[in-house]
């Protein structure tokens, strides 16, 4: 954990490098996307498949530490065509709940450097090795659809995550991405960005690569005049 004064400035890079440097916070990563104790506790030593879908009766996965001093996991059947899986991958498809591939192929997608250190920190969050950073989003309606509810959490974590590394800047947050974040559908993704952006919950800020970026809007203030 950090304290209070790491949470109000964030990690940085230098604060999620020394996590990721961490022995001990690499095996409590391991053990919470499943691996054995056994497994965790001697690191080379066989374990069956945690990623979904690689369900087996035989042990076929193994960790290992890369030469970045990070823990991955090593897939040996090669089920999906990927050998070596860092453990935010890991965990991305276990909350997915399948293993996503690369566009128009049938092997399993590998994250981008972007991407690969957002699901980073929400492993790091979920796992409750680092505290998530206080987001102030403005309430949603009693009758706010299922779907919105899901996405309007959804885009507070994902702040959440990315504000404990460093706050305040605005993030992307594509239909695409927002449906396997928050777990519903891509359509559903879309139209619930749109009722939160209608209803100025979540606000534009701006583009980034011509892609758009969205920040918490603000309450409205009930003893305002006007």
């Amino acid at each position: 954990m950090y304290g209070e004064a790491e949470k109000a400035a964030g990690l940085g890079a230098s604060g999620v490098s020394a996590l990721l440097h961490d022995v001990s916070t690499e095996l409590a990563c391991a053990r919470f996307v499943g691996v054995p104790d056994g497994a965790v506790e001697s690191v080379g030593r066989s374990f069956r498949c945690v990623l979904p879908g690689h369900e087996d009766a035989h042990p076929s996965a193994t960790l290992h530490w890369n030469k970045k001093g990070e823990l991955v996991l090593h897939d040996w059947h090669r089920l999906d065509g990927k050998v070596w899986w860092a453990l935010p991958e890991v965990y991305m498809a276990q909350v997915l709940g399948y293993v996503p591939r690369a566009p128009k192929s049938d092997v399993a997608l590998s994250l981008p450097a972007p991407s690969l250190a957002t699901w980073r920190l929400r492993l790091l969050v979920d796992a409750k090795l680092i505290e998530p950073y206080p987001i102030d989003l403005p309430p949603l309606p009693d009758d706010a659809p299922a779907r919105v509810l899901k996405v309007y959490e959804g885009f507070k974590l994902l702040l959440a995550c990315k504000w404990s590394y460093a706050p305040g800047p605005p993030t992307m947050f594509s239909r695409a991405f927002a449906a396997g974040w928050c777990g519903v559908g891509i359509l559903a993704a879309w139209e619930a960005t749109k009722w939160l952006l209608q209803r100025q919950i979540i606000m534009p800020a701006g583009k980034y690569k011509g892609r758009p970026l969205y920040l918490p809007g603000r309450e409205e203030d009930d003893d305002a005049s006007g």
